[in-house]
This record gives C-alpha cells, structure tokens and sequence, in this order.
C-alpha cells in the first residue's frame, strides 16, 4: 500500500537520509485514526538510527518509534476512494436517534459540509438541555457539519420531543405524568390530566349537568395538537325548577353558571315573610341562580342566597273576592270604623283594589270633617 522514493539497492547510512512512505489513496497509515478535529495520515516517514529503522509522522514531530506502521484501508468514510484530509462522512453515522432516516440522502457527506437531518414527526429542531420542549412553529430540520470522517459530536441543535400547549381555557393542568403544571404544556406522547375550574365541568357536550365529572384526560399529538375524545371543560348548568303555587319569568330552559332567572308567585300568592303595608306592598318575586352546578335561591337583592326555594303563600286580610298580586293588593273592610257613619259602605260595597276607595255615609246630622 505504499510508495518508496529511492533506490532500494542503495544501503542507508545512519544519518545521512530519510525517506517517507506513502500510502495509496484509500488507505491510511495504522494507528492513524480520523477524528472531527484531526484528519488521518496517509504518510509516514523512516529514518536510519544507529542501524535500526524508526518511524513518525515527520521529522519534526515525535514520538518516534520502531514499530513499524502500514498502510491499512480507510473505513470511515467512503472506502478505497478517500483521502487523509478529505474522509467523507457515512450519511447514518452517528444518526440522531429521534431523525426520519427516511429524509436522509444516501449519499457520502463531503468533509467541511454539512448534512440536513429531518426530525421525526413529534420531534423539532432544538439546542440540547433547552428546559422548555420546542413547540411545531420551531423547525423540523437542522444540519449537521461533517468533518475528517466525523459529524459534529456535539452539535448546537438536535431533534428534541416538542410540547402541546393547554388550550382550554376554563381549566388547569394537574401536576404529575408528562404535564409541565406551572407552564401549561404536556410533553410530546404522554398524557395529563386537566381539573376544570369551579362553574364548568369535563364534557363532549355543550351545558352539561352539575354532576359530570370535573377532570378530563388528554395525550399530546405529534402535531402539537391534544387528543382528549372530544371532552374539554364547559360551562355548567342547572335545570329549571319546579315551585309551588310560582311561575317563570321569561322562557329560559336552563339557567347557566352563574346566571340567574327570576319567578314569580302566582296570584294570590305572596313570599313567606313578605307582608303588605300602607306603604310597600308584599313581595312576590325571588331569584334563583346556578353556581358551580348548585341552585340557589333568594328572595330579593341583599338577601343571602340558600339551597331551598321560598315558599308562596296565600295573600290573606286583603280583598278576598280577588286574585291579589303584591303591588296591587286590593282592600277588605267588613265594618266601618267611623261610629258617626252609617254601618256599611255606599252600595254595601266592603272591598276596593288597589288604588280605589270605599265611600262613608255619615248618619244624619253629621258631615265629613277633617281628622282632630
């Protein structure tokens, strides 16, 4: 495998000369290994000392020794046509274990170029030991440099797993499995779990029932996308309830969180604890609300909210001969308070509605006068 410059016939005398070897292309010298930093050598050079033969790479390099080297094949890079200095990299050399080597060239990679590597789906461009996983606007690609045989062994990027960033926006990453909790990301393959905030619930449909579960489970894709079987956390709601002797307001068939819809008792009925007065009438309405599922009633602004409806009640010591209604409750007087008044009203009349009045017929002799 090697080459001789001088006359073979000609003895050496200790010395007086040096010759090198040099090795055919595709070959390098033993011992001489490529590296990313260093190239192989393909020459090595003999002396004559003290009547033994010695061997380097150069007169002006050490070590020497005595152990003669040959010109063995280079096999690193593309075989029997490389060259110390130039030794192409094998294109699945050192592949990066998550690479799509079905994107790979088949060609050698020529030293002092590089190689464009293709992540596998799931998998993009990213710096080693970065904390957070890139997401799928980062590049699917990046190139390595090839030198002496050798691809970078410590290249800036490599194929990392990518993150699914949470888009639910009504719920919140439960620490542990492949979740980043405090970040709001799941790792690429693996699966999380996601607590719905208070007022929603883990659902495929829209406006489910307080009772649906508040956690729903999803697994990051390849696309950056979560596959979670369609559930994701929406807002709850509670079914219209049924009041005695009370009617809706309004034509809503479920009351969501945290709105609330108002009823109202029927005539004749007013809210217990609710009294009519010469100056406020009874009161007939209550509000009732859905929160986190639950529904809660009241009877008025400022009032505190319960888990039991208010009860109506019947309007009594009014005007019995109608169907009163807080606000316009009408009026019964079965006597007439006036001793100075005839006993019963003008036409034997007792009751009025709201807003009307009662005429007094005083006895003969008496007029109508001021209170004292």
């Amino acid at each position: 495998g090697g080459r001789r410059s001088f006359d073979a016939a000609v003895p050496v005398i200790h010395g007086d000369a040096y010759f090198t070897i040099v090795c055919d292309k595709g070959y390098r010298v033993s011992g001489s290994g490529s590296t990313y930093a260093s190239p192989c050598h393909d020459k090595f050079t003999v002396i004559c000392s003290n009547g033994t033969w010695l061997y380097g790479f150069g007169l002006d390099q050490t070590p020497w020794s005595a152990v003669r080297p040959n010109c063995v094949p280079i096999t690193c890079g593309e075989p029997l046509v490389d060259s110390c200095g130039s030794e192409k990299c094998h294109p699945m050399s050192s592949l990066d274990p998550y690479s799509n080597i079905s994107a790979l060239s088949a060609s050698y990679v020529a030293s002092g170029s590089s190689q464009t590597v293709t992540c596998l789906p799931g998998y993009r461009a990213a710096a080693p030991g970065e904390s957070t996983p890139p997401s799928c606007t980062s590049s699917l690609t990046y190139d390595r440099s090839c030198m002496y045989c050798s691809f970078n062994p410590q290249p800036p990027l490599t194929c990392s797993p990518i993150r699914c960033d949470l888009s639910d926006p009504n719920g919140s990453l439960l620490p542990g499995g492949g979740a980043n909790a405090s970040s709001g990301w799941v790792w690429f393959n693996h699966s999380a779990s996601v607590s719905c905030t208070p007022g929603y619930r883990a659902s495929t449909v829209a406006m489910p029932f307080g009772n649906a579960s508040r956690v729903y489970d999803l697994r990051c894709e390849d696309d950056c996308g979560v596959e979670s079987g369609g559930y994701a956390c929406r807002r709850v709601v509670c079914p219209i309830p049924v009041i005695g002797n009370a009617t809706l307001v309004g034509n809503a068939t479920e009351i969501q969180h945290p709105f609330e819809v108002q009823y109202r008792c029927n005539p004749g009925f007013r809210l217990r604890g609710s009294f009519s007065t010469p100056t406020t009438p009874c009161n007939s309405t209550m509000h009732v609300r859905c929160m986190d599922g639950a529904t809660h009633y009241r009877t008025g602004a400022g009032a505190p909210w319960g888990p039991s409806p208010p009860l109506c009640v019947p309007i009594t010591g009014c005007s019995p001969s109608m169907d009163d209604e807080c606000g316009a409750e009408g009026c019964f007087a079965p006597t007439v308070s006036d001793p100075n008044a005839l006993p019963t009203y003008n036409g034997s009349v007792h009751s009025a509605p709201h807003g009307g009045y009662l005429t007094v017929l005083c006895k003969p002799g008496y007029r109508p006068a001021p209170t004292p």
